[in-house]
């Protein structure tokens, strides 16, 4: 019987295993192949997940701008200045796949932005039949634009970081490192727009295409 060693606890164990029976460690190039088309942690961009919560008031503050509205972009433009925080918590039916963000987003007098946050993933490997948690944190700058109450993002590969700083599974940590941060700043770079449907001096809240879908974005004004 053929035997081989496993690269991450060096114990012997066959050589067409799979996985690790005494670590549980998945083995790189076989895990790939299984573990590459799982659709449940695929990142969406910041701008079409974060979804806070706002408690209306029974009389609302002053509205600047709602759908439709007057106000001309030189107008948005003054009115957008400022800090707004967000917290959302994306998950599966099922409850095995959970997702949640927090962070604060700064629109400056200058045209530029920066959004810093965390994004906490809990997942259920059917695979090894283990409960994955990872934390990342992220930090993005560019440039911003408003044309036509459409707020245009412009943002450089060199401007996003993204960066796992804590899991409880080394397979997945690479994974994400490897494939699904990648693939977030990209989605960062392309899905670059969102229309401002209100803003007051309490909140923005922003609608995106995403996936054939849209996306209601609200932040909180700090």
């Amino acid at each position: 019987m053929n035997t081989k060693q496993c690269p991450y606890c060096g114990e012997e164990i066959l050589a067409a295993a799979n996985k690790c029976k005494h670590c549980g460690e998945w083995l790189e190039n076989a895990a790939m192949a299984t573990k590459s088309s799982n659709p449940k942690v695929k990142k969406k961009p910041v701008a079409a997940i974060i979804v806070g919560t706002v408690a209306i008031a029974a009389v609302l503050s002053l509205v600047l701008v709602l759908a439709g509205g007057k106000m001309s972009d030189e107008d948005l433009r003054q009115a957008i200045v400022g800090s707004y925080s967000y917290t959302e918590t994306d998950d599966s039916e099922s409850g095995d796949y959970i997702e949640t963000m927090t962070g604060i987003r700064v629109f400056r007098e200058n045209n530029v932005y920066e959004d810093i946050g965390t994004s906490i993933t809990f997942f259920y490997d059917d695979d090894s039949g283990k409960e994955v948690n990872i934390k990342c944190v992220y930090e993005v700058y560019g440039k911003y634009e408003i044309q036509n109450s459409y707020i245009i993002f412009d943002v450089r590969l060199g401007d996003i970081k993204i960066t796992v700083v804590e899991s409880n599974d080394r397979w997945w940590t690479r994974y994400f490192n490897d494939h699904l941060i990648p693939e977030w700043k990209q989605d960062l770079m392309l899905d670059n727009i969102e229309k401002i449907v209100e803003l007051n001096d309490r909140f923005l809240t922003t609608e995106i295409e995403y996936e054939d879908e849209t996306v209601i974005t609200t932040y909180i004004r700090q």
